[in-house]
């Protein structure tokens, strides 16, 4: 039976929960399952699930470690690591015993043992990323991280002090509906800022949704 983003959300939820991750309502990224850590020192830990499209019940999750919570963005001096699936993290120890002889190191299995060691897989891989003090620095430094923060700050700014975008702003991007639990406005004031105040010639479709989702840290209890 094929594994669904439904199933594999309703089988961690809780758990995640119980690590400190909140759940973030996400159909735009593809992810089987969005969650979201807002640190101690200002960053942000999401961590996506995945699903094979090759095996059936096949899952695992990658983390991204940034100042924002857009999810998975590498271009530009943005660390790379800063993106890593989580077997990347285990010991040859810990993967024997989650895998076996599994070279693809996918879990494939829902019972309550597999639900626990992957659990605890993401507790222990979690520590030894945020214990990288280096990758922490780079991504500090990261002169695109930097932007996509300050963006993200000035939208947030403009919607909490009550931006009202002018009618007569033509809309290209922005949805006619709230997605995601993410409000209209939200969307609108994001589009404005982009391409009237930033002035971001890389706005497209594809970076516009990117954006939004960067921008939406306020909403990461939903």
């Amino acid at each position: 039976m094929s594994l669904t983003k439904k199933q594999l959300i309703k089988h961690f939820k809780e758990g995640l929960k119980s690590l400190g991750y909140s759940e973030m309502r996400e159909s735009q990224l593809g992810t089987a399952g969005f969650f979201c850590k807002s640190l101690d020192d200002g960053m942000y830990l999401t961590l996506g699930l995945e699903i094979s499209h090759l095996y059936e019940c096949r899952y695992t999750a990658s983390f991204y470690w940034s100042m924002t919570t857009q999810w998975s963005t590498i271009g530009g001096d943005i660390p790379k690591d800063c993106y890593c699936r989580i077997n990347k993290l285990m010991s040859e120890h810990e993967k024997e015993k989650a895998f076996g002889n599994d070279p693809l190191c996918w879990w494939n299995r829902l019972d309550n043992q597999s639900v626990d060691t992957f659990l605890h897989s993401i507790k222990v891989t979690e520590l030894r990323l945020l214990c990288n003090g280096d990758l922490k620095e780079r991504i500090i430094q990261s002169h695109d991280v930097q932007r996509l923060s300050m963006i993200a700050e000035t939208i947030k700014s403009y919607y909490f002090n009550g931006f009202i975008v002018p009618p007569e702003f033509e809309y290209i991007y922005t949805p006619t509906h709230e997605i995601d639990g993410v409000p209209q406005r939200w969307f609108e004031i994001t589009e404005f800022i982009l391409r009237n105040i930033i002035k971001d010639e890389r706005t497209n479709k594809y970076g516009y949704y990117q954006s939004f989702r960067c921008l939406s840290t306020v909403f990461v209890k939903l």
